[in-house]
């Protein structure tokens, strides 16, 4: 898969709530920063215990809408950056509406596209 598909697979792999296609595409050595804490993580073991977690934690639908994506691809290079609208309601009762940041690195490594940095944020009203 190319970066812009891998980008686009995760609308559906978000609303099936698929943790192993959403965490497939990360290569071993993925350093992590993302909105839900640890701070910074490190490996393809680290998402895809955050992408279980994130995604265990609804209850029922997740609305996942990806908007301005924009991927630059190289020889052996790429990164995209996009905006994400994320909507749904929690086990707790909580519900969640929200807009964040991506911005996702991809390396081309024995001729597969692999994720190797990805940074998630929210806006921070100050």
């Amino acid at each position: 898969m190319t970066p812009e598909e891998i980008i686009k697979d995760r609308v559906r792999a978000v609303t099936e709530k698929d943790a192993q296609a959403l965490a497939a595409p990360h290569a071993e050595d993925v350093v992590l920063f993302d909105v839900l804490g640890p701070l910074h993580a490190k490996g393809n073991d680290a998402e895809d215990e955050r992408v279980r977690s994130w995604l265990g934690g609804y209850d029922g639908p997740i609305d996942y809408e990806i908007t301005d994506l924009r991927v630059v691809s190289g020889d052996d290079v790429a990164f995209a950056h996009y905006l994400v609208h994320l909507a749904g309601t929690l086990h707790s009762g909580g519900i969640v509406d929200m807009w964040t940041r991506a911005t996702v690195c991809f390396e081309r490594r024995d001729g597969d596209w692999v994720i190797t940095h990805e940074h998630n944020s929210a806006p921070l009203p100050m």
